[in-house]
């Protein structure tokens, strides 16, 4: 809580068990400096915690204020988008 972060990233916030409790602890020390980066990174996990809760927040202030990129920013990135995870689906055989 004495440190001074500038570049964090959390991975699979979804799944913490105490989401809310971290991230505030964290997020205090981390430097209001305008070139500072924070990423809560995660894959689903149901509905109705602190990740989803900082998810929607972020796509409304993005919604509403669409050139300020001060906040969070929601980006989504599919897996369905790289071609290294798909396989293309197999002919079938004619009769």
């Amino acid at each position: 809580r004495s440190m001074n972060i500038t570049c964090l990233h959390f991975s699979e916030v979804a799944f913490w068990p105490r989401q809310t409790q971290t991230l505030l602890s964290i997020l205090n020390s981390v430097s209001d400096d305008p070139d500072t980066a924070v990423f809560l990174e995660s894959t689903a996990n149901g509905s109705g915690d602190e990740f989803e809760a900082r998810w929607e927040q972020a796509v409304a202030h993005r919604m509403t204020h669409p050139n300020d990129v001060t906040g969070y920013l929601p980006l989504f990135f599919s897996w369905l988008k790289h071609d290294k995870y798909r396989i293309r689906a197999k002919s079938r055989p004619t009769a």
